[in-house]
């Protein structure tokens, strides 16, 4: 039984706005009191080039086989730089006359590019739109920049041939219509993808309104539970009863509050982003964040114990992690590093570890209570960063293993305008744990079982922590 599948066009949407948010952004005039960006640049790992010339920005992304203008990336095809941000929205500054950042609102840590004298020529060619060109961009793409195929134990290049061969007799096949073409063309790219079992990884293709995943969930009935709304609308009237007061939705509906008893506070974050309406990682959602964390600070202060429900939360923006935890904390400290996988074919290796999920000391930190955060196996991406951050406060994590999804997403275009995804950056802990596919265990191991729990109207675990705490 899978009740989880949203409509395509609704996920699809979804993406499309995740992807192009930062075209949304309008033209303003140049200032020229910033620094002159203009010149040629190499990303540091990602594989791209930037053409910058009067402040106006090309993206060019590059592998083995191709390199060209592509419309959906690390930055879209074309970007405005004014007042010292990438279309109003990513920081873009100079460290010297040879070396440039930028950090989007989303990321943990910033992106290093190197001046360079020109962009290859080639850059100037579109690929052919055939299905052996996107097959090989893929393949060339995973095999360059992708972070885990020994840890996952794939012999990727064994795979070149055989996809390769499907590549050409699908290109010569006669088919009756051009939709028929484009669905045998996504269903054999989705199928090179899934080779990689990657949680982070989809294809996209807009012009017939699909998009795939290919990780653990695609084939998991029990995950899929946790992306049905109606299964979230039923968990949350079921916490209903549970609670002294009325149930409170804040932060666009993605934080959701209620007391089980007068000394304990619930808090369920569904989702690290999306806090506004007007924006996923942008001002309005940190404002919107930064509002709902205050809220929880005057709720939790007659509250002894607090329940912190990740279960249903697949991720979002690192930095988010990084606000909500430190609410909880009176310390500094850095939790996690990441590295981003140089591109193979020129260099092996991995950028120098860098500061990724930290607690740092709130103003109106809520300390010195007993706490706990659940988890399942859905709980994945920045949401693992949040637990693990709970954690180094002193925060008792019940419930399964999280999914162990922890490389921030790498896009990329395919000839058509269809995209893809990989994980380009491996992740490290304090401790120097790598914790991919294998996900951060529970301090107290518990089964969760939605479907048993929305049937019997309780949620045993909150149910069995409430009780321990009463004792």
């Amino acid at each position: 039984m899978n009740l989880s599948k949203c409509p395509q066009i609704l996920k699809l949407a979804f993406f499309m706005t995740f992807i192009f948010s930062i075209n949304s952004c309008g033209m303003l005039s140049t200032n020229q009191a910033f620094p002159n960006f203009d010149g040629f640049w190499k990303s540091e790992g990602h594989s791209f080039y930037l053409a910058i010339s009067d402040n106006i920005i090309q993206r060019y992304q590059y592998n083995a086989v191709s390199c060209f203008n592509a419309p959906a990336g690390y930055l879209p095809s074309v970007s405005l730089i004014t007042k010292g941000q990438i279309n109003q929205w990513a920081s873009i500054k100079l460290l010297n006359p040879e070396t440039m950042l930028i950090k989007r609102p989303q990321d943990p840590i910033s992106l290093k590019l190197k001046r360079i004298k020109a962009i290859p020529s080639s850059c100037h060619t579109e690929p052919v739109n055939t299905n052996l060109m996107r097959i090989e961009i893929i393949w060339h793409t995973v095999a360059e920049n992708y972070s885990y195929l020994a840890e996952r134990n794939i012999d990727w290049q064994s795979l070149h041939k055989s996809y390769r061969e499907k590549a050409l007799e699908l290109d010569l096949k006669i088919l009756p219509d051009e939709e028929q073409a484009r669905l045998e063309s996504f269903q054999l790219l989705h199928t090179l993808l899934s080779e990689l079992g990657d949680d982070h990884s989809f294809l996209m293709a807009p012009n017939i309104g699909k998009i795939s995943f290919t990780g653990a969930v695609v084939n998991n009935e029990t995950l899929q539970l946790f992306e049905n709304s109606h299964v979230r609308r039923d968990y949350t009237n079921m916490v209903s009863p549970l609670s002294e007061t009325n149930v409170k939705s804040i932060a666009n509906n993605k934080i959701v509050l209620a007391q089980p008893d007068e000394n304990t506070l619930y808090i369920n974050i569904l989702q690290l982003g999306n806090f506004s309406k007007k924006d996923t990682y942008g001002p309005k959602s940190t404002l919107a964040l930064k509002k709902a964390l205050d809220v929880i600070s005057l709720m939790s202060q007659q509250a002894d114990n607090i329940i912190i429900d990740l279960r249903f939360n697949s991720g979002g923006a690192i930095p988010y992690a990084n606000q909500i935890a430190s609410l909880f904390s009176q310390q500094t400290s850095v939790t996690t590093f990441l590295q981003t996988k140089l591109n193979s074919a020129e260099e092996n290796g991995y950028t120098n570890l860098k500061a990724a999920s930290y607690i740092s000391a709130h103003p109106q930190s809520v300390t010195n209570k007993k706490t706990y955060v659940l988890t399942s196996n859905y709980t994945a991406s920045a949401a693992e960063y949040l637990t693990l951050n709970l954690k180094e406060v002193g925060a008792i994590q019940v419930g399964e293993a999280t999914r162990g999804v922890f490389s921030p997403v790498m896009v990329r275009s395919l000839p058509g305008g269809w995209y893809f995804s990989l994980s380009n950056q491996r992740m490290e802990t304090a401790k120097g744990l790598t914790l991919e596919g294998q996900g951060v265990k529970p301090d107290i191991e518990r089964a969760v079982n939605l479907e048993q729990s929305i049937q019997n109207k309780k949620d045993e675990i909150i149910q069995e922590i409430i009780n321990q705490m009463s004792i």
